[in-house]
């Protein structure tokens, strides 16, 4: 499944993916800074919104009085796109990293599986969590 993005993983290795997913991360930025700057234009209309919600009347003139919704549901749409990207992309680096090195990729998962979730901002742990982030184990 995804076989693209594992030979990909394989070709550009794991730096080559944190490239990429630097690119992608700057390109989410700016879908979430438009997306902000549509909210903050019908800030508002959507606190009339929010305060008016039992009258349909109500609420039918304040959506329609909403402005640049198709670009702000046109720029969700690709940002979770980008997301999902993201994600498969990781995805794809770990399957490349469990056959290429398959003995490394068991160890960091068994390592991993020795610390509850969530410990990549202790500081403690950091290096364990930079080791995880390069091999990107999933279950």
């Amino acid at each position: 499944m995804y076989s693209e993005l594992t030979a990909l993983a394989r070709v550009v290795g794991a730096n080559g993916i944190r490239i990429i997913d630097r690119k992608v991360l700057k390109v989410i930025v700016s879908f979430v800074t438009d997306m902000k700057e549509v909210l903050s234009s019908n800030e508002e209309v959507l606190e009339r919104l929010t305060s008016s919600y039992k009258s349909e009347a109500e609420c039918n003139s304040c959506l329609a009085s909403l402005s640049g919704v198709d670009s702000f549901f046109s720029k969700a749409v690709a940002l979770g796109a980008a997301l999902q990207f993201r994600a498969l992309m990781y995805e794809g680096l770990g399957r490349a990293t469990q056959q290429l090195t398959p003995l490394v990729y068991n160890n960091v998962y068994a390592f991993t599986q020795q610390y509850p979730p969530n410990f990549a901002f202790d500081p403690a742990f950091k290096v364990c969590s930079r080791l995880v982030r390069s091999v990107r184990t999933h279950e």
